[in-house]
């Protein structure tokens, strides 16, 4: 225990702050209202930078020593497409398929026997899943152009389904 609380701190502060951005930029149905002038979103873009570190600060402090059991499959066919995945617990699976280009894809783990799956076809889809507590689903399938999906999930034994075409 004292391993991880040493080795964690940094990625709990992360994911405290990605959290906030999380619920501080989704404040309607879409999933900012923050714009540049070249239509860029700008709580997005904050908001996935900063869950993929967090995402990759989990991986890199948590899974070596303490999960066991954590699978992440991830198929990027195209250019410029982004996935991070961190797993802390044991039992947790996240499968990513890209195709396209400019996709991205965070998927954050948390507890035990979560399952996240994301499958973007096309172009500048973004996806992100948080998942905390245990045996929690979340499924993502985007086909299209530029579409956007959140998922957050506390506790146990949610379940969340997002199709966009």
């Amino acid at each position: 225990m004292n391993f991880l609380l040493q080795n964690v701190i940094l990625w709990r502060e992360t994911y405290a702050l990605s959290s906030y951005l999380f619920m501080s930029t989704k404040q309607d149905n879409s999933a900012t209202v923050s714009w540049r002038h070249d239509g860029v979103q700008v709580g997005d873009m904050v908001m996935i930078k900063t869950l993929a570190i967090s995402a990759l600060l989990a991986f890199s402090t948590v899974s070596g020593a303490y999960a066991g059991n954590n699978v992440s499959v991830t198929s990027q066919k195209g250019f410029g497409n982004m996935s991070a995945t961190g797993q802390s617990g044991w039992g947790n699976f996240s499968g990513t398929g890209q195709v396209g280009k400019g996709n991205q894809s965070v998927s954050v783990q948390e507890g035990k026997g979560n399952i996240s799956g994301t499958a973007q076809f096309g172009k500048n889809h973004k996806a992100i899943t948080l998942q905390k507590g245990k045996y929690n689903a979340s499924g993502t399938f985007q086909f299209g152009y530029g579409n956007k999906s959140l998922t957050h999930q506390d506790g146990e034994g949610n379940l969340s389904i997002t199709v966009q075409d």
